[in-house]
């Protein structure tokens, strides 16, 4: 009998970036075994938040997320990981994963708060194989891109050096990618 699929794959935040045609902050989780993309529509102080955390800015009064991340550390806690674990009509769930002691507490968040709470807590981001199977996309970056975004990301202690310059034809399909997880999200389009 072969080996049970694991149903939860690990993944990487690889770009923060605006949508051109609604102007809303989208983030880009890579999946580097099926090199598929999840694109996911989020708000501008989440995004706020997760451009501090994937540049490794230190603000000087704690954020949201750095206070959840310190309540639960002060209260025995600890975050070991967050998981996109569904979609429904176009929204996606999303749980935090807190260690307390031998107990797991799963808490039920949004993709958007869960991101920014992984990259201060340092913990690992999953995605269900369901979710990635119903609304993962093509991945339009090149290897290249990809391994640089992954390069800025594990350095540590260092803010990133440059933005990855994209072609006229990188763009063209990161904008057809986003068009296309839009229409699917709106419940107007098929996956690919």
């Amino acid at each position: 009998m072969p080996p049970k699929k694991d149903p939860f794959v690990r993944v990487r935040i690889i770009a923060l970036l605006e949508e051109p045609h609604m102007r809303s902050p989208v983030v880009i989780l890579h999946d580097p075994q099926s090199n598929l993309v999840l694109p996911i529509w989020i708000g501008e102080p989440e995004a706020r938040a997760i451009a501090l955390g994937l540049q490794k800015i230190d603000v000087s009064r704690p954020l949201t997320h750095t206070l959840l991340k310190n309540v639960v550390k002060d209260l025995g806690g600890k975050v070991i990981k967050v998981a996109i674990e569904g979609i429904e009509a176009g929204t996606y769930f999303a749980v935090i994963y807190v260690r307390v002691g031998r107990k797991t507490v799963k808490i039920d968040a949004r993709p958007s708060d869960s991101l920014a709470l992984a990259l201060e807590a340092k913990a690992p981001i999953f995605i269900a194989q369901s979710v990635l199977e119903i609304a993962g996309q093509e991945n339009p970056f090149p290897s290249d891109v990809i391994e640089e975004a992954e390069g800025l990301l594990t350095k540590k202690d260092q803010q990133p050096q440059a933005q990855a310059e994209f072609s006229k034809k990188e763009l063209k399909d990161l904008k057809d990618l986003l068009k296309q997880a839009r229409e699917y999200e709106q419940g107007k389009g098929s996956k690919n």
